[in-house]
């Protein structure tokens, strides 16, 4: 029955989140955080490897780059004391967020390389797999009308029409799919 509320991902996110020698605060609310949290970290990797798509430079030129390759140690550094520190589990998890934080930052910044964003990807993916955890990689084919809405869209908003943008951008919303105008260009990100 719990099942059909929240996927098992989301489920076993949120027993990990504490640690296994102490009682499990079992609560809807509490689920349903977890069922947020989850979704940060595959919608951060998903937008990590859209920004990677575009990003230019070479690992550790800019001040951001550096920053974040220091967060990928760090987090790899705190991840490792957590599970050493008697499997501890929610502070591991802790430290994986510290990473997507410090990626979603640079991945913003514009200033961040392909690459760096890249191992940071990789990092968080790894990191959960060792948990037992599989992000759900939200990048799939987009249908080719959509995509053909999405082109007419960005047309109507550089010929200055407006209302036609906002109409195109609601019918695409209907058909399932969001629409993200970012400094990389237009991204559409499924809403399920």
């Amino acid at each position: 029955q719990l099942s059909e509320q929240y996927p098992y991902p989301v489920m076993r996110f949120f027993i990990l989140q504490a640690h296994y020698r102490m009682p499990l605060n079992f609560t809807n609310e509490l689920l349903d955080a977890a069922s947020v949290s989850w979704q940060r970290i595959s919608t951060s990797l998903d937008h990590l490897a859209f920004v990677a798509a575009s990003a230019k430079g070479q690992p550790g030129e800019t001040a951001e780059d550096q920053e974040l390759i220091k967060a990928i140690a760090g987090c790899r550094y705190n991840w490792q004391e957590a599970m050493d520190d008697d499997l501890n589990t929610a502070d591991a998890i802790a430290a994986i967020f510290e990473l997507v934080r410090a990626a979603n930052t640079a991945a913003a910044s514009g200033l961040a390389a392909a690459g760096t964003l890249l191992e940071a990807r990789a990092a968080i993916i790894e990191l959960c797999g060792v948990l037992g955890l599989e992000p759900e990689q939200k990048s799939q084919a987009i249908p080719e009308a959509i995509t053909d809405l999405a082109e007419e869209r960005s047309r109507a908003k550089q010929e200055g029409d407006f209302a036609r943008a906002d109409a195109l951008r609601d019918e695409i919303l209907s058909m399932g799919y969001k629409v993200e105008d970012t400094p990389q260009g237009v991204r559409l990100v499924p809403l399920t």
